[in-house]
């Protein structure tokens, strides 16, 4: 699924910009913490959402998947924080919401497409 491969590359990408110590001071450790958690489980979300059988609305693989819609846009504000706080670029918030922009469009598509089954 190509969904999960571009969470992957999200997730590989927020750890290795998190990791950073010369970027991400130990006093940022909550904004850290929180953009990897996020991203880690925008990934276990869409994987249990796949394993369940379409049900209609409310059901379970759908909430899921508007939960990892939601931790999209949480993530999304941690990265605009992190460019506020002066610990990221413009140009590196960018970058990062370009690995971020496809995964919650793929998500909403994917909903959509569950409604029309």
């Amino acid at each position: 699924m190509k969904l999960i491969d571009k969470t992957i590359d999200l997730m590989e990408y927020t750890y290795r910009e998190t990791s950073r110590k010369d970027r991400f001071p130990i006093k940022y450790r909550t904004i850290i913490f929180e953009m990897q958690t996020n991203s880690l489980n925008i990934y276990k979300m869409l994987l249990t959402a796949n394993k369940l059988p379409i049900c209609g609305n409310g059901s379970e693989r759908q909430l899921l998947q508007l939960k990892a819609v939601a931790l999209c846009d949480d993530l999304s504000g941690l990265i605009e924080l992190a460019n506020k706080l002066k610990i990221i670029s413009i140009d590196k918030m960018g970058k990062w919401q370009a690995y971020l922009t496809p995964v919650k469009n793929m998500i909403l598509a994917w909903i959509k497409s569950d409604s029309k089954r």
